[in-house]
């Protein structure tokens, strides 16, 4: 962007910002004396910890990264098929003679470049996928879903065309909409990866000597640190972040003559009209909502299910704004800490679901917009769900039989239950945690709290910001109980990187759950390339957990979402967070 352009809309971002200050966003009198497209400001509850999308977690960074990077094939929104994006198209697979293994291979589109016009070549793909693999990046959550992959070549007559090794993995090209490609020359400007093949950095018998390489552990530095996750930040995708302000707006800026806009008529991901979109940083649900009727925001999801049933669907709301409720790939649910001994028989924890009035939840936190779920495939794949797995219902007298199985009692009957564990008179005392931003996650731990406190067991609730509630719960581990939540897809999951025992410290398997017959299953279901037959496999974990018990499903939602009718090409979509904001075009 030209530095003109770039103060011009930096000068409009002030203005902007004051007039939504002074409650006057709605005038358009000023509106029409700032002759400029409208800009789409998105409410959210909380700022992203990294837009950095090889390291990164979370709804929030997912949603604005996708503004910025791209990916050789992804989901169409609207459709729920796999298509090619920075691809010509999808992957084509050749077995290789005498082995199990795969060739998977990709053209990159001759039109596909860098800001700096340069094309985007193998070279790219490539350090994308290293930065993954090396072992000191902060991305545990992601080495898993890429150790299929075990080298890597690009064509030597046309470097846009590139050959993927790997293992026979059933969501072999599906994973690869998680690769999101970065330009090697800002990430990684002095090419010190260069001397690291895919297939060194993917032989398990080098992690030690990879682990100790001081190479990498200087580039894994700089990776890691606030310049790559928060300061630059870019990719071939339509805008580029031009301001971050800390806990309260991040704005991003349509690219001059950016290379997708001639590709507009294939698909959503080359629809980006809106010239500027704004992540409008508001921790309070009900104040967001003030602000989308003021005009402060534009557009807004996960509005309270109250509010959405009460304030967004009155005719005079109805006039302003679009609203719908797609359903959500995601679920919630509270995880145990299993390294608590407090947990070790498996009847104190099904006592605790049991404690859990899920049905009350739906209603009083999602107004009736949610559905009890028993485990973590859809409800919209009942292939994948067995029989035998029903929700654990809210049931008092359940689970007092379930915690006399386990032993607990009043030793002291002082009114907390109390049991011997490794020789010590233990109260069933427990910290759950949530994040602070979500309502609904809160109100969760209330009502665990309430139920739990009938039979005697005390629960402490924290609620940290976002920021704080990650590393607490990846890291520090610092808790008995959490609270959250995991978004899926319309694809089938590949399970490994939650539940299989290996996920333990380095994936999402923050319970610390283990269980042979889930690892088996895993390990099976990930190699099987025919959907039908991996059913069972689903089937056996399914069951494992529920009767094991390492989490409490909750339950899987509608979203609720609200967009302003000052736009044209507004559709909902069942991904995450429901809508395209880029393909908003201003009236």
């Amino acid at each position: 962007m030209n530095l003109l352009k770039h103060g011009i809309r930096s000068s409009l971002l002030l203005l902007i910002v004051f007039l939504s200050a002074c409650g006057n966003n709605e005038s358009s009198e000023s509106e029409t004396n700032i002759k400029r497209p409208d800009y789409v400001i998105v409410h959210q509850l909380a700022e992203p910890a990294s837009l950095n999308p090889s390291n990164s977690r979370g709804s929030a960074s997912t949603m604005m990264y996708y503004n910025l990077y791209q990916e050789l094939i992804n989901a169409d929104f609207e459709t729920m098929e796999i298509i090619p994006v920075l691809a010509k198209e999808r992957a084509v697979f050749k077995p290789i003679e005498g082995s199990d293994w795969v060739e998977m291979l990709f053209e990159i589109k001759e039109e596909a470049v860098w800001d700096n016009g340069k094309p985007i070549t193998g070279e790219d793909i490539a350090f994308s996928l290293k930065t993954i693999k090396v072992p000191q990046t902060n991305n545990g959550h992601k080495k898993h879903a890429f150790e299929y992959i075990k080298a890597f070549e690009i064509d030597k007559e046309n470097p846009k065309k590139v050959k993927f090794i790997c293992e026979s993995y059933m969501l072999a090209e599906q994973v690869m909409s998680d690769l999101h490609i970065l330009p090697r020359y800002l990430y990684d400007e002095a090419n010190v990866l260069k001397d690291y093949s895919i297939e060194m950095l993917s032989d398990t018998a080098q992690k030690a000597t990879l682990e100790a390489d001081p190479v990498l552990i200087k580039f894994a530095e700089g990776f890691n640190s606030v310049k790559f996750q928060r300061e630059v930040v870019k990719g071939s995708g339509p805008y580029e972040l031009v301001e971050w302000e800390a806990d309260q707006r991040l704005v991003f800026s349509k690219k001059d003559n950016w290379w997708g806009d001639a590709l507009k008529d294939e698909s959503h991901w080359f629809q980006a009209y809106a010239d500027t979109i704004i992540y409008e940083i508001i921790k309070d649900n009900s104040s967001a909502l003030a602000a989308l009727k003021s005009g402060r925001v534009n557009t807004m999801f996960a509005i309270d299910p109250k509010d959405y049933l009460e304030q967004c669907k009155t005719e005079a709301f109805q006039k302003k704004f679009y609203t719908f409720e797609p359903y959500m790939y995601a679920y919630d649910y509270i995880g145990f800490n299993l390294s608590r001994p407090i947990f070790d028989d498996k009847n104190t924890r099904k006592a605790l679901a049991h404690l859990m009035n899920t049905k009350q939840l739906i209603e009083t936190a999602c107004s009736g917009l949610a559905e009890q779920t028993a485990c973590f495939s859809h409800p919209t794949r009942p292939e994948q769900l067995s029989d035998k797995v029903k929700p654990y219902e809210f049931d008092i007298t359940k689970a007092k039989e379930y915690l006399t199985k386990a032993g607990w009692g009043d030793a002291n009957n002082d009114g907390i239950l109390d049991k011997d564990i490794d020789g010590v008179n233990t109260p069933f005392v427990l910290k759950i945690v949530t994040n602070n931003e979500n309502n609904r996650r809160k109100t969760a731990c209330s009502i665990l709290k309430d139920a739990a406190k009938e039979v005697g067991i005390t629960i402490n609730i924290e609620t940290p910001v976002w920021k704080q509630f990650l590393p607490q719960i990846m890291q520090k581990r610092d808790f008995d109980l959490f609270v959250s939540g995991l978004i899926s897809s319309p694809f089938d999951s590949d399970p490994r990187q939650t539940w299989h025992s290996e996920s333990i410290g380095n994936g999402s398997n923050h319970f610390g759950f283990s269980n042979e017959k889930v690892d088996n299953a895993i390990d099976a279901l990930r190699i099987e390339l025919d959907a039908e037959k991996r059913n069972p496999y689903y089937h056996i974990i399914h069951e494992q957990i529920n009767e094991e018990v390492p989490v409490i499903f909750l339950i899987t939602q509608r979203e609720r979402i609200a967009v302003s009718k000052k736009f044209d090409n507004v559709w909902k979509t069942t991904m995450k967070p429901g809508f395209w904001a880029p393909g908003f075009m201003a009236k």
